[in-house]
């Protein structure tokens, strides 16, 4: 059920942040913002996992 919900919501989140932006600025500002969107994501996922393996190491 928790999952479902976080799921479902995220989803919701997307379609609607997704097509404001696309109604009132256009695909192509939309497809810039889910690319920095994932250049973030992407990021965060790097210092995170270089950080988990300098705490391993030592």
């Amino acid at each position: 059920m928790i999952s479902m919900m976080s799921t479902g919501l995220g989803s919701f989140m997307g379609n609607v942040m997704g097509g404001l932006l696309q109604d009132c600025f256009g695909l192509s500002i939309m497809l810039i913002a889910g690319l920095i969107m994932t250049l973030i994501g992407s990021l965060i996922l790097v210092v995170f996992s270089l950080k988990q393996l300098k705490t391993h190491a030592s």
